[in-house]
C-alpha cells in the first residue's frame, strides 16, 4: 500500500507523474459450497450445491468452467470435483474447496418368472411390483401372487437408484390361481389352521 509516482526524463529535463494510491484490503473468506442431501447420486438424478457468497459467483467443474453457472445455486448432474470462485472486485478472488460429486452404480434390471401361478424376481431385495405400467401398492416382496390377468413389470430399488423396468411377463386368465382356504378346527380352542388347497 502507499502512493506511487514515475519520474521519467534525463538531466535536468524530467517529469513525474501524479500519484497513485494503492490501498490493500483485507482479503476476503473464500467462498464455502454447501450440498444439499449426498455427494453421491444415481444416475439420471441430481444434487443442489450452494455458495456462501451471494453475488459474484462462477462455478468450476475439474477446474474448468461451467457455462452460465454463475447463480448462488447449481444443480450438479454429472460425477466430478465441483469449486466455486468469487470475483470480490478488481484483483481479488476467492475459490473454495473441492466438493465431490460421484455416481452410484445403476441398479440391475430384473427379471419375472413363473411357477405354479406365483410370479418371483431374480431379485432377492429392492423390488417393486407393476401390473400394466401401474404401481402396485405394497407389492415389494420378492415374490407375487397375481389376482387378475395382465402386464407385470419390476423395477429394483438398490440403495435409492431405481433399475429400469425389466421385460413384461404377461399373466393370463388360464395363469391365475384360485385360492382354496381351510380354517379349522371350528370352535377353536388354543389354535387352528390355516390351509391353500390348490
Amino acid at each position: 500500500a502507499g502512493s506511487y509516482s514515475v519520474t521519467a526524463g534525463t538531466g535536468a529535463c524530467q517529469a513525474t507523474s501524479a500519484a497513485v494510491i494503492v490501498a490493500l484490503t483485507d482479503i476476503p473468506p473464500a467462498p464455502v459450497i454447501s450440498i444439499d442431501g449426498s455427494g453421491s447420486i444415481c444416475s439420471g438424478n441430481s444434487v443442489q450445491l450452494s455458495s456462501s457468497a451471494e453475488t459474484g459467483n462462477a462455478w468450476l467443474l475439474d477446474d474448468s468452467p461451467l457455462p452460465g453457472a454463475n447463480g448462488k445455486i447449481y444443480i450438479a448432474t454429472a460425477a466430478g470435483n465441483y469449486r466455486v470462485m468469487v470475483d470480490y472486485g478488481p484483483g481479488c478472488t476467492g475459490k473454495s474447496e473441492i466438493t465431490t460429486v460421484s455416481l452410484k452404480p445403476s441398479a440391475a434390471i430384473a427379471s419375472i418368472k413363473m411357477f405354479e401361478g406365483i410370479l418371483s424376481s431374480d431379485s432377492l431385495n429392492g423390488n417393486q411390483w407393476y401390473l400394466n405400467d401401474s404401481i402396485i401398492p405394497g407389492a415389494s416382496n420378492y415374490s407375487y401372487l397375481p389376482t387378475v390377468a395382465g402386464e407385470y413389470k419390476l423395477r429394483i430399488n438398490d440403495h435409492g437408484c431405481l433399475s429400469d423396468f425389466s421385460e413384461p411377463y404377461t399373466v393370463k386368465e388360464s395363469d391365475l390361481i384360485t385360492p382354496n382356504v381351510k380354517i379349522y378346527p371350528n370352535p377353536a380352542t388354543d389354535h387352528i389352521v390355516v390351509t391353500n388347497q390348490r
